[in-house]
């Protein structure tokens, strides 16, 4: 069962150059099954929700983001 919150949200794409002073982003509850390498260039992010979604990895690039928690 989903959340009444989920949003069925299967692929992010080009947001990230137009929004990288964010700094939380909450992505919980969809059916992604990665995050796109772009979000790296969120460099103020603190805070990434992806719980209950089908991803299996993440990228190496997610290192530079250094304000994650």
């Amino acid at each position: 069962p989903k959340s009444s919150r989920s949003n069925s949200i299967d692929t992010i794409r080009n947001i990230c150059s137009s929004i990288q002073t964010l700094q939380q982003l909450d992505l919980s509850d969809n059916t992604l099954e990665e995050l796109p390498s772009d979000l790296c260039q969120l460099v103020q992010l603190e805070k990434l929700i992806c719980e209950n979604n089908r991803l299996t990895s993440l990228s190496n690039n997610f290192e530079q983001l250094k304000h994650l928690k």
